[in-house]
């Protein structure tokens, strides 16, 4: 059955949401999603390789309007070094269908196509290197700039494109913020409604993204970056334009950003005080090493993090928006609790729908801040967590 669920809270959210209803089933019927490979020769022509050589792969379900909802799918991210790149050999090939993702079921009903980007080249999409590089006696392609737009082009040829909802979690989501004016312009002149949604892609890279700087000059992002920020940056610190938190600003389309308080600590802030504590207060439940001081590590954390929010010159411009939750799940966006996790009684996927619906007109960007982090005792703030 479906699950109907109309959100009514406070006087912003009240007029943002007004009337939008979030459906979900678990997996929407007759709404399969294909592979597509893209065509060997015309991969060849246009240089439009994955990291080893092979064909791109992508997934989509025909809809019966001309409104998308594109999820681009980075996972892991960009690859730091060309032995890391050379780890992630080979490319595994995927089955031959997949049933709507999360994302997908925002749109439930309404008639979307759903297509599903895989990842293949680990540079976000970013790359645009015209050769092979030899590594190891293996030829490596850093083509993923490439690569989306002969995915676009392929789509564009085929369908009219009107609306695009364009999204991705994680390494997906990162990509976005650097990306996002490439990305726009890959799309025909017919598109009339157009809009990003990160998920949980809002990393601070650490050094501002000079752990990527060499890979950054290897993959020969730089042309592809957002141009407004590789201006302002110079030259040879453009490889900071990977920052999400350095390019926000510099992004021309209407952009709905959400991110939780997820693990990613793990992987960005190992052997830290911050990450000690979010292990201690949030990962392994009270007992575990959860204490005033590293509660106090958690709050300023998230001060700061929506502080830096809220310095951002763009943050509150028409189109604008976000969804803020001190939810733990990094993933949450591919299972269940992406209809379950709720700030002040919003979903991720409600805020998303009625952003996409009513909020990109308002003239006050949709903003929903995370609630106040509790104690040592009861670190968390939101009971649906």
């Amino acid at each position: 059955m479906v699950a109907k669920t109309i959100i009514s809270t406070i006087a912003l959210k009240a007029s943002l949401l007004a009337g939008i209803q979030i459906n979900h089933v678990d997996v929407e019927e007759n709404r399969t999603l294909y592979m597509k490979v893209l065509d060997k020769k015309e991969v060849e022509n246009r240089g439009s390789h994955c990291l080893d050589g092979s064909a791109p792969i992508y997934f989509h379900s025909a809809g019966t309007t001309d409104k998308w909802a594109i999820e681009l799918n980075s996972a892991l991210g960009i690859c730091d070094s060309e032995e890391s790149c050379y780890q992630r050999l080979p490319i595994h090939s995927q089955e031959g269908a997949m049933q709507p993702q999360n994302l997908h079921e925002i749109f439930k009903g309404e008639g979307y196509h759903y297509v599903y980007v895989t990842n293949c080249d680990f540079g976000m999409f970013l790359g645009n290197l015209a050769n092979p590089i030899e590594y190891k006696g293996t030829k490596m392609y850093f083509q993923g700039a490439r690569i989306i737009k002969h995915v676009i082009d392929e789509l564009a040829h085929n369908y009219t494109m009107k609306e695009v909802f364009f999204t991705g979690g994680s390494g997906g989501g990162q990509a976005l913020f650097p990306g996002a004016n490439y990305f726009r312009s890959l799309f025909p002149s017919s598109v009339q409604k157009f809009g990003f949604a990160p998920i949980n892609g809002f990393w601070a890279l650490e050094g501002g993204g000079k752990t990527y700087e060499h890979m950054f000059g290897v993959m020969n992002m730089q042309g592809i970056v957002n141009q407004n920020c590789v201006k302002k940056m110079g030259n040879a610190l453009a490889y900071n334009c990977l920052d999400p938190e350095v390019t926000y600003d510099y992004v021309e389309s209407p952009m709905f950003v959400t991110q939780i308080l997820d693990g990613t600590f793990g992987t960005h802030f190992p052997e830290t005080d911050l990450y000690t504590a979010y292990q201690a207060c949030f990962q392994g439940g009270v007992g575990s090493g959860c204490n005033d001081e590293r509660m106090e590590t958690m709050k300023t954390y998230l001060n700061n993090f929506t502080t830096i929010i809220k310095s951002f010159k763009t943050y509150q411009s028409k189109g604008r928006g976000g969804y803020l939750s001190t939810c733990t799940e990094h993933i949450f966006y591919s299972t269940d609790n992406f209809w379950n996790y709720a700030n002040k009684g919003v979903t991720a996927p409600a805020a998303i729908g009625a952003w996409w619906n009513n909020g990109m007109s308002k003239s006050q960007a949709p903003w929903i801040w995370p609630c106040k982090l509790g104690s040592a005792n009861n670190p968390q703030c939101e009971k649906s967590c």
